[in-house]
């Protein structure tokens, strides 16, 4: 397979978000899963859609400040993620996080706050709590 970023240089965002819309509507036929998506996906309205009819929806959000730290933090952010605007890596994130807002807050079912909880303690509490279940 070729890297998000290797596709998005040789094949284009179109091509790719086409290939993403399709993966997302297999998936979602499918009963008791999980799918964690990447942030573009709520990009076409098709994939919003399917998304919140045939899925609970869970919005893993972090402020901009938060997310550019892990992304730095990750040396190998620069191979699988494509640069999606010309600006420093935190003046994208933050950009691309207004743009891509509204969109997530559609889409969720929930939203949880991921700035500071450790991914244990989140996991814990949705097996917990089950929202999807209510």
């Amino acid at each position: 397979g070729k890297s998000i970023a290797a596709i998005f240089a040789e094949e284009g965002e179109e091509t790719f978000r086409a290939w993403e819309e399709s993966a997302i509507a297999t998936l979602l036929e499918q009963d008791k899963l999980v799918l964690a998506t990447g942030g573009g996906a709520v990009l076409r309205e098709s994939t919003r859609r399917r998304l919140r009819q045939r899925a609970f929806v869970i919005w893993l959000d972090a402020d901009p400040a938060i997310l550019a730290a892990r992304v730095a933090a990750d040396p190998t952010t620069a191979q699988r993620r494509p640069a999606l605007t010309e600006s420093d890596p935190v003046g994208e994130i933050e950009a691309v996080w207004k743009e891509r807002r509204p969109w997530y807050a559609r889409v969720a079912h929930r939203r949880l706050d991921v700035s500071q909880t450790p991914p244990a303690e989140l996991v814990d509490a949705l097996v917990r709590e089950r929202p999807w279940q209510s």
